[in-house]
């Protein structure tokens, strides 16, 4: 066995050795449904490897074993990024964390924090900035009237709403949808312009020599307002990101 650099990890004599044969569609579709189940656990399906292991077999020849090592998944938007070079990858969806991809795996990152500690610019901050001007008064007044029809919602039933909800995370996340409809709006663009340079502030700036880095963004908020996110990095010295709603069609790319 080897590593991505050519250099041999590990080795054994074994008296056979199956062969696989897989056809390009055989392997897109492993490639994709590995990319969707990553998603459906982002999304909160906490089974995602099961899955996984579930659809290979129906699609690999019989008495071929589909083997998904824990943790593995979570380097597929980093491949999609950067492939075998390095790079600080960003994830921006409903929620936000970061790394420094080496090529091989994650050399280092920062703990994400989640919807309470950290998420910054991700569709959980989005929607609890939003909530927390429209409670406070801030929120612009046409955004407001377009905020209560679209809602129905006052500050009592908000709160209600928000502390008695079993997923206040994705509660807030839902929001974000909001600032997507109203993103030309000057009042959204800087408040998801706010978010972007908080994340990084506190996620990526912290990494040795980040302004020579490559640097990458993946996830729906990221593609969204991808606009800002690039005129975000590019104030604070930082190289103009690649930037990737899903990491479905570079993962094609790179093992087709």
């Amino acid at each position: 066995m080897v590593d991505c650099k050519g250099i041999v990890a590990f080795s054994k004599n074994m008296d056979r050795v199956p062969e696989i044969h897989l056809t390009h569609g055989e392997l897109g579709n492993i490639i994709r449904i590995a990319v969707s189940c990553v998603i459906y656990k982002i999304q909160g399906v906490d089974n995602a490897e099961t899955l996984i292991k579930l659809l290979c077999t129906k699609l690999l020849p019989p008495g071929v074993n589909a083997e998904i090592q824990g943790g593995g998944l979570g380097n597929l938007e980093q491949e999609a990024l950067f492939g075998l070079k390095r790079g600080i990858a960003g994830i921006l969806g409903t929620g936000s964390n970061s790394c420094l991809w080496n090529g091989c795996g994650v050399e280092c990152s920062f703990p994400a924090g989640g919807y309470l500690l950290g998420d910054e610019g991700s569709g959980n901050w989005i929607g609890r900035a939003i909530l927390s001007d429209f409670a406070k008064g801030l929120m612009p007044e046409d955004l407001t009237r377009f905020f209560v029809e679209r809602y129905n919602l006052d500050y009592p039933r908000l709160v209600g709403q928000l502390y008695s909800n079993p997923h206040p995370g994705k509660y807030l996340s839902s929001f974000a949808l909001f600032a997507t409809e109203h993103k030309s709006h000057p009042y959204m663009a800087e408040l998801v312009s706010r978010g972007f340079k908080l994340f990084l502030e506190r996620n990526v700036l912290r990494y040795p020599r980040c302004r020579e880095e490559n640097l990458g963004f993946a996830g729906s908020v990221a593609a969204v307002f991808s606009t800002q996110l690039e005129s975000a990095c590019l104030a604070e010295g930082l190289r103009s990101p690649k930037i990737l709603r899903s990491p479905i069609d570079e993962l094609v790319k790179l093992y087709l």
